[in-house]
């Protein structure tokens, strides 16, 4: 479709374009000049209602859902794009402005560690269990059981070690 988009572009700016063309495109809110922006502002937009619909839950490139797949998708390019220094700078404040994550592996640490420190507190220091019956408290058990793991294999960093030993961790 972009290369045929293009074409109707190039056309009507060599006035090669009838008339008849233009007004049946125009009818369906063609976009005529700055393509890009106007897709990377829709993206946006979008991005927005998906963490309004999901709580903030972040869309994922490798979901079964096309829709929540392809703004993933979206999600990583900016991430990269900011990352090679390729990502304006109004670009990069409307996403803050948004409390847009770009570092997911940070921000999913730090939501089981605040998860950790409330199970902890609404269970009198009980640690949650890999074995529970409870789907989040398994998987709040596994993360505890990761962090173990890297502090053995010396993989923790001293800034996630020191986080854990504040709250008395039991390693």
């Amino acid at each position: 479709m972009g290369d045929w988009e293009r074409t109707q572009r190039s056309a009507k700016k060599r006035k090669k374009l009838s008339k008849d063309r233009i007004e049946k495109l125009d009818a369906i809110n063609f976009v005529w000049d700055h393509p890009i922006e106007y897709e990377w502002n829709n993206n946006y937009e979008a991005l927005i209602k998906f963490l309004d619909e999901n709580d903030g839950a972040y869309p994922s490139s490798v979901s079964e859902n096309l829709d929540k797949k392809t703004l993933g998708a979206w999600t990583s390019t900016q991430r990269a794009a900011k990352k090679r220094k390729k990502l304006s700078k109004d670009r990069i404040e409307k996403l803050d402005a948004i409390n847009f994550v770009w570092n997911p592996s940070e921000y999913e640490w730090n939501n089981n560690y605040e998860a950790l420190i409330k199970f902890l507190d609404e269970n009198d220091g009980a640690y949650p269990s890999k074995e529970s019956e409870n789907l989040n408290q398994k998987k709040l058990g596994a993360w505890a059981n990761t962090q173990r793991s890297a502090k053995k294999g010396k993989k923790l960093s001293k800034d996630r070690l020191e986080k854990l030993n504040s709250i008395g961790f039991r390693w």
